[in-house]
């Protein structure tokens, strides 16, 4: 952030090069006159999330509640066995994988009962002996 505002502090001087100061800061052209529009918009010139505004295709909350309302009613039941349950009545169920998705999400599934098998991910110093 300091570089940023450095950058954009030599920049605004009379008779800069903006190509060179871009060059010496190791970022391109494009990303210092971004930082140069942003500081003249009055913005914050820092990174931007790449995180979308809006999942078109994610799931609607009606049919998330339907998911978890069934979960709660049979905590036994897995994701097959709900999106069945919607199919029976009258709901066009999301796919198993998705019902999974949503249990997930709102932690209504933990870790499955082979996770206390695995294996870690760094030897012990026994295996080499």
């Amino acid at each position: 952030m300091d570089e940023r505002l450095e950058f954009c502090r030599l920049a605004g001087l009379e008779g800069t090069n903006v190509s060179e100061l871009c060059q010496r800061f190791g970022i391109s052209r494009e990303t210092g006159y971004v930082c140069l529009r942003r500081l003249r918009a009055g913005e914050p010139v820092v990174d931007r999330s790449r995180r979308p505004h809006a999942s078109p295709r994610r799931t609607g909350g009606d049919l998330e509640r339907a998911v978890l309302d069934i979960r709660d009613e049979h905590p036994a039941w897995a994701a097959r066995k709900i999106a069945r349950r919607l199919q029976d009545l009258g709901t066009e169920p999301p796919s198993a994988s998705t019902v999974h998705a949503i249990l997930v999400r709102h932690d209504r599934i933990g870790p499955g009962p082979h996770a206390a098998r695995l294996r870690p991910l760094v030897p012990s110093p026994d295996c080499y002996r």
